[in-house]
């Protein structure tokens, strides 16, 4: 920890873990030492903030721990005060205005908040056990938590945390990279510092989703809204075997020049909460083709979910394809409120509890079993020249009200992911890029 005057602060190595050595920056010479008592750890979480050096000691291997505070505006520190933690320490942080001091738990997968002044719990948050680290942001109201939802050894997730509500009001998915996210930085403005073991990657503050207003305090997170007018809002440009996907005068269009095509795309948004996917699409040119939302989709895309119609004989369609298995069907039915011809349907998925409810043009039509996972959408040809638009894609917290349609920010690089054996069009030749 970098204290004042230029003192550095280091904590014990293995051989000597009972003190943290004060050094001079400018000489190397260790000018003081600060006795912390016996630790069951060679590892001490320490924090400076301004004249203030605060250190987490793990007792009980790391299941407890004791939190202690020095004044450290001279080379000789001086205790403050000092607290016993019994669920332990695994990671420490103290807001810029040392107002908070933050502890990822060691015992349970919780954020437990402390006053800076006397040690008192003000709070607590439950986060998964995935959580690595937790670093304050320097408006002190807010946590970046990196989070690698594959485990310790996985890419990295940044969840915003809101100090006063507790909420996730950001988030960012990052299953592109493969190396292991060591922590998530908050900068000025917004942005944020993602650290792999081989790389940085540096975010704008719209690159991890768009923080929506308490409302009454009603507070929601999680909102991304896509019209399509921007070509750098994250979906793929591709051109494959007859089919075109890409931006078209302010709409997402899927083009199958043949008949028995079928994709589906993605970005990095995942369904892992009460969130609420929506879509309008229309089939441009009046042909016969499927669309429809995508969902469940794994890390390696061998195993999703899709909810599908066929606009111009009214039916819907609930698929499951497995890479093992193939295509299964788990639900089908018609309904008069499906527009055809050229007409726009709305599409909505609404995550609820241990259910998904799925509804055409604000009608529910059906519901399925809960699959968490990647989302995006799909589009189908059973005849050829099938012109598929897609337009205000919509993912918010269930429980928000929908925010106003703007252009999509740029959430990562999105997948293509493309399966000519769709049982809609018969198809067995099968390809995936």
């Amino acid at each position: 920890a970098a204290g004042p005057d230029g003192r550095l602060y280091l904590g014990p190595d293995a051989d000597a873990n009972t003190m943290i050595s004060v050094m001079d920056v400018d000489t190397g010479a260790v000018v003081s030492t600060i006795p912390v008592g016996a630790s069951s750890s060679a590892e001490l979480p320490l924090v400076a903030v301004a004249n203030n050096l605060y250190v987490a000691i793990p007792k009980n291997s790391g299941a407890e721990a004791e939190l202690h505070k020095y004044d450290i505006s001279a080379i000789t520190a001086t205790q403050i005060i000092t607290s016993f933690l019994p669920t332990g320490a695994f990671q420490m942080d103290v807001t810029p205005d040392e107002q908070r001091v933050g502890i990822r738990s060691f015992q349970d997968s919780k954020i437990n908040l402390y006053n800076a002044s006397t040690f008192s719990e003000t709070n607590n948050y439950e986060v998964s056990s995935g959580y690595v680290t937790v670093r304050f942001a320097a408006d002190s109201q807010s946590a970046l938590g990196l989070y690698r939802p594959d485990g310790l050894n996985g890419p990295g997730a940044i969840h915003e945390i809101d100090l006063v509500t507790g909420e996730i009001s950001r988030r960012f998915v990052d299953r592109n990279v493969t190396t292991q996210a060591l922590m998530a930085l908050p900068l000025d403005g917004g942005n944020a510092l993602l650290v792999y073991s081989d790389r940085i990657k540096l975010l704008g503050a719209a690159d991890y989703g768009a923080a929506l207003p308490i409302i009454l305090n009603d507070y929601c997170r999680v909102a991304y809204v896509d019209d399509f007018s921007s070509p750098s809002s994250g979906w793929p440009i591709r051109v494959s075997n007859g089919s075109t996907y890409g931006y078209l005068n302010g709409e997402y269009q899927i083009y199958h020049a043949n008949t028995n095509r079928w994709g589906a795309l993605s970005i990095n948004q995942v369904i892992e909460g009460d969130q609420t996917l929506i879509l309008d699409t229309r089939v441009a040119n009046g042909r016969i083709g499927s669309q429809g939302l995508l969902y469940g989709l794994n890390n390696d895309s061998t195993n999703f979910y899709t909810f599908e119609i066929l606009p111009q004989s009214q039916e819907w369609l609930v698929f499951n394809f497995d890479s093992t298995g193939g295509w299964t069907l788990l639900g089908q039915g018609t309904s008069g409120v499906i527009n055809s011809g050229t007409g726009t349907n709305e599409l909505k998925l609404v995550a609820q509890g241990g259910q998904f409810l799925l509804h055409i043009n604000g009608t529910p039509i059906t519901t399925i079993a809960r699959h968490n996972g990647r989302i995006g959408f799909t589009g189908g040809s059973l005849q050829g020249d099938v012109d598929l638009r897609y337009d205000n894609y919509t993912y918010v917290n269930e429980n928000c009200p929908l925010p106003t349609i703007n252009p999509g920010a740029p959430v990562g690089d999105g997948e293509l992911l493309i399966l000519d054996d769709h049982p809609l069009i018969g198809n067995r030749e099968g390809e995936q890029r």
